[in-house]
């Protein structure tokens, strides 16, 4: 809705005022608004399943995100972002204290403004983050820490990934041990099926041959169970 009344207003569309106002003026070169047209130097996008297996993510036309979803960027431009969001040159100390104040359920001016909760890395610090998903396919998230000037921007091409990047890294900036991802029942499941799934997959013509024997003996015994019972009836 923002984004359509800053082109009745302005007469420009929002693309171009995303670049006039905000990228062009940051050098975030590697920023704009996705036209289905990256092609190859765009990144493809996954499901994770467990296993781990993956499977390219669902399509999704990002020409109908438009504003509230279908910016691309690159870690090394969000991180000039964020330096721009620091500093008094690009926007005003007033205006930032406005975007970093949380109001309502914690919610700044799209960011959710929180204090680190006692038990983990970092416990009382001020954090701000930002999140950005496409289902099935990516993941963004933006971990602001004003009281250390710090920032952990990660990106995510596989959907659904399990293992606590963002909060080992947050236990790294307060010189806290990471904690290596825990597999899950689902995962060692999934990876004891793979064995005989190989194995299946790579003879084809005995398996075919052992699941007839077998379907063959299960139908033989219960024939058999069958006729005995029946002749033992009176």
């Amino acid at each position: 809705m923002l984004s359509l009344i800053l082109e009745r207003v302005t007469a420009t569309s929002f693309n171009d005022l995303l670049h006039q106002r905000v990228l062009d003026p940051l050098g975030m070169k590697d920023s704009g608004l996705d036209q289905n047209d990256l092609g190859r130097s765009g990144a493809t996008g996954y499901l994770r399943h467990a296993g781990p297996r993956y499977t390219r993510g669902a399509f999704i036309d990002r020409i109908h995100g438009f504003s509230s979803g279908s910016m691309y960027s690159t870690v090394e431009d969000l991180y000039k972002w964020n330096q721009a969001l620091s500093s008094g040159d690009f926007i005003s100390d007033e205006l930032r204290k406005q975007i970093f104040t949380p109001s309502l359920h914690d919610w700044g001016s799209g960011w959710f403004v929180t204090k680190i909760p006692r038990g983990q890395p970092g416990a009382g610090t001020t954090m701000a983050e930002m999140r950005g998903d496409m289902p099935e396919n990516f993941f963004a998230w933006i971990l602001r820490y004003p009281e250390r000037d710090a920032v952990i921007i990660t990106f995510r091409n596989v959907y659904g990934s399990t293992e606590g990047l963002e909060q080992n890294m947050q236990a790294i900036l307060f010189d806290t041990e990471p904690h290596l991802p825990s597999r899950s029942p689902k995962d060692i499941a999934a990876q004891i099926w793979l064995v005989p799934a190989g194995w299946i997959a790579s003879h084809i013509a005995l398996s075919v041959f052992l699941m007839f024997l077998l379907v063959s003996t299960i139908w033989f015994v219960a024939r058999r169970k069958k006729q005995t019972g029946a002749s033992a009836s009176p």
